[in-house]
């Protein structure tokens, strides 16, 4: 997972969806309940639906310096790498792993990380653990850094 910079007009597609991750999290989310607030989701996105806003939520709390825009970028991101929490594995059997399909040296410390904790690297425990270890301990903490300086979500 990196934050880089790109061009807007190359966005193929930015979805939004209209609801506060936090509050949303606790009374739960489903896509009638989107659909019921204009938002047409289908079944792929529904593990994303469920998910995304109770790791949001996590997020925010593990990083209180997180905005819910800026927890959002994250979960966007992951989102897209893994398809909405759908595939844990990139096609081919080599490839990434995970909700980040973290890759070589990366891919070799997540599974560690999950071992050493006696996790399944495919659960949530495992991926959300070494996500914030990530976070907290190593190079990509930057991508916390440059979230901060971001004021607008074409930047983030």
């Amino acid at each position: 997972m990196g934050v880089g910079p790109f061009k807007v007009e190359e966005v193929a597609e930015r979805r939004w969806l209209d609801v506060q991750p936090p509050a949303a999290a606790v009374g739960g989310l489903d896509a009638r309940a989107l659909l019921h607030r204009g938002i047409d989701s289908g079944p792929r996105d529904a593990l994303f639906v469920e998910k995304a806003p109770v790791v949001m939520k996590d997020l925010i709390r593990d990083f209180p310096e997180l905005t819910v825009e800026r927890a959002a970028a994250i979960l966007g991101n992951i989102g897209h790498e893994c398809a909405g929490f759908r595939q844990l594995q990139q096609g081919g059997g080599g490839g990434g792993r995970g909700w980040c399909q973290w890759d070589g040296v990366r891919r070799a410390a997540f599974f560690k990380f999950a071992e050493d904790g006696q996790l399944d690297w495919q659960s949530d425990q495992a991926n959300y653990g070494y996500l914030i270890h990530e976070l907290k301990n190593t190079a990509e903490k930057t991508v916390l850094l440059n979230l901060q300086r971001e004021t607008t979500w074409k930047e983030q």
